[in-house]
């Protein structure tokens, strides 16, 4: 992406941003799939950008949220989204495994930082993808929550 302009990186086919490096991403003029702007590709933005498709009261970036080009903004952006998310390693907050994230995902976490015995996903639990699951993730997976209601 270092020689791709800015204003042309929202242009580069589907199939090919799969195979860019997620620093990379995270680097180009327009930080593609960094719907609320905070400079990460992360859970956060996979919630605020469902919040948005299911009821529109959400406020994101909307030239970061077509992730597969076509124009819209759709299902198919935030499954993009979540394929960039598992590929810079960082978790998508299912912390418990049941295939929801919320509250219950915020008590296993929490009783897992507690030292609680818990079955705990740890790849999804590493919401910063920093190879360490601890109380930075916990404060993420609680943004990702807000940012669902």
């Amino acid at each position: 992406l270092e020689n791709v302009p800015p204003d042309e990186v929202e242009n580069i086919p589907p199939d090919e941003l799969e195979n860019i490096p997620p620093d990379e991403l995270e680097n180009a003029g327009s930080t593609i799939g960094d719907v609320n702007n905070d400079g990460s590709i992360d859970a956060i933005d996979i919630a605020l950008l469902q919040k948005y498709l299911k009821d529109n009261s959400t406020s994101v970036n909307l030239a970061n949220a077509d992730l597969n080009g076509d124009g819209f903004i759709s299902v198919f952006d935030v499954n993009v989204l979540l394929n960039l998310v598992k590929a810079a390693g960082k978790g998508t907050g299912d912390v418990n495994g049941d295939g929801k994230i919320d509250l219950y995902d915020v008590q296993t976490l929490s009783a897992y930082l507690a030292k609680q015995t818990v079955t705990l996903n740890r790849t999804n639990a590493d919401l910063n993808g920093d190879s360490s699951i601890d109380a930075a993730d916990l404060s993420i997976l609680r943004e990702v929550i807000a940012a669902k209601n």
